[in-house]
């Protein structure tokens, strides 16, 4: 799995050094995921820095964003600086972000060197509606942006990028198959990308984590779990959900993810 392009580094005493990256979309559990591995309490641990770039950095491009006011230190370029940086005290570095953050911008220069490339995808219905759901809640109605934000497309463009461009191969993990056996599915993740699986990935105390920011749409069943749902306790959408009545630009969303879902299903890792 590791080229040379992604080998790990090692620490002063002589231990491995992990970095690895979750790229994902809206909505897909992707926080949870998150919340697992910060409770090694040995790995350092970055949220959507690309965010920060995307929305309030001076290279800010996407128009829902566009009157904040910019800060410092926040180019796409300082990002790929940070994590590629000394975490003194820790055994590894994670970060995860949304995909279309590099693939919608095109700032493929901005990927880091040296990490693990994974990714982490739920049946588009699912993530997008909810996504959808939860955006009108913060924003209101205006949904003109949300094809870009939450399509699948740029996730598939990211992982050929990395395939074809930087010659590795990343990991690819089903919220299904998460879900259904979080145990197997930390362990083999831990395993691919280097860090250290242990019990603790699987239970943490409620509340909220530093770092996090944002509206309770978007954090409040986390903030109140104790460990990883069972998909019966997630509210959450079927298979056949009836999209027909949601504005067009959803529905475009949802059925052109489809396509893109699938084919990374077919290659994601087994439990």
């Amino acid at each position: 799995m590791h080229t040379s392009e992604n080998r790990m580094e090692m620490s002063q005493d002589g231990r491995k050094f992990p970095r690895a990256i979750l790229w994902t979309a809206p909505r897909s559990m992707s926080t949870v995921f998150e919340r697992s591995i910060r409770a090694l309490g040995d790995i350092k641990v970055y949220h959507e820095s690309y965010g920060k770039a995307a929305y309030f950095g001076e290279e800010r491009c996407f128009p829902l964003f566009m009157n904040n006011q910019v800060q410092p230190g926040c180019k796409f370029s300082d990002v790929k600086e940070m994590l590629q940086g000394p975490a003194v005290g820790y055994r590894g570095v994670f970060m995860k972000d949304h995909a279309y953050r590099i693939a919608a911008t095109g700032r493929y220069d901005a990927i880091p060197e040296g990490f693990v490339h994974s990714f982490l995808i739920r049946q588009p219905i699912k993530s997008i509606l909810s996504y959808y759901k939860g955006f009108l809640k913060v924003y209101g109605s205006d949904i003109s942006y949300l094809p870009g934000k939450l399509s699948y497309r740029g996730m598939w463009d990211l992982y050929n990028y990395i395939r074809d461009v930087k010659g590795q191969t990343s990991v690819i993990i089903s919220v299904d198959d998460l879900l259904v056996d979080p145990v197997a599915i930390m362990k083999k993740y831990c395993e691919a990308v280097g860090f250290e699986f242990r019990e603790s990935m699987l239970h943490w105390e409620p509340g909220p984590v530093e770092g996090w920011s944002g509206n309770d749409t978007w954090y409040r069943t986390l903030s109140t779990s104790t460990g990883f749902l069972k998909p019966a306790e997630l509210e959450t959408f079927g298979s056949d959900e009836n999209i027909s009545d949601l504005p067009e630009l959803v529905q475009e969303t949802v059925l052109d993810s489809q396509h893109y879902y699938e084919e990374m299903y077919k290659l994601r890792m087994q439990p």
